[in-house]
């Protein structure tokens, strides 16, 4: 990468990224934005097995976070896992059990994976999480390693939040890199912060975090073990 091109890049996330404006759109058109992955990228990754890397120790740690939130947060909730994959975290949160489970993914290679999963309360789509309308509210929608594919974070957000139903949370993991670094600084104006928690380890850093609407202040989210504070946990694989 260019000189040039770099600093426009860094100065595009740290201060452009996710921002209204023509000064935003000029800066986005000289460092090409970011590239979404295609339905046929995802479909020949989940083929050739590349998602199976989720499987191993190294994504433990946020998996564990996520699952902290859900039982603590909001207990025996109605769920959409957003980017659900072949099912990982369900088969997690279901040793905890939950009121009712939509899994979505855009891979219906991965779908088909999580169809003998299916039963009365829990469901999985194949469908663009871009486009994808819920016909019902959720108390958690979690966004675990997905926000950050969609052309427009925020945006996302803000139109899967008139799903929650009423002190409804959003949980969501990122993995630590420029994009997501932007992302989260963005989400944390918009949305009012319940918790956030680091996990690292030798694959990397994640942010995990629990989001309400901003109408909706941390002080009626307490828990058997008190207010929830900011945290962060080194792991070792």
């Amino acid at each position: 990468m260019k000189p040039l091109h770099w600093i426009s890049y860094q100065l595009y996330y740290r201060y452009f990224f996710l921002r209204d404006g023509g000064v935003a759109r000029a800066i986005e058109s000289l460092v090409g934005g970011h590239s979404v992955p295609s339905r046929e990228s995802w479909e020949a990754q989940y083929r050739e097995g590349y998602w199976s890397r989720l499987n191993l120790g190294g994504e433990h740690g946020h998996y564990a976070v996520i699952l902290s939130y859900a039982i603590q947060l909001r207990p025996d909730a109605s769920v959409l896992d957003v980017g659900c994959g072949e099912g990982i975290l369900w088969r997690l949160l279901k040793q905890f059990g939950y009121g009712r489970y939509t899994g979505i993914d855009i891979s219906e290679t991965a779908i088909r994976k999580c169809k003998s999963f299916a039963e009365e309360k829990t469901s999985f789509v194949a469908c663009d999480a871009e486009d994808y309308v819920p016909d019902t509210t959720f108390d958690l929608i979690i966004f675990n390693e997905s926000l950050y594919y969609f052309r427009d974070p925020m945006n996302a957000l803000k139109r899967y939040a008139r799903y929650l139903a009423p002190k409804g949370i959003f949980v969501i993991s990122l993995f630590d890199f420029i994009r997501t670094r932007a992302i989260r600084r963005r989400v944390k104006e918009v949305f009012s912060l319940l918790d956030e928690t680091v996990v690292s380890n030798s694959h990397g850093t994640w942010h995990c975090l629990a989001l309400a609407p901003c109408c909706q202040g941390p002080e009626v989210f307490t828990t058997g073990i008190g207010q929830l504070t900011q945290s962060s946990v080194s792991a070792e694989d």
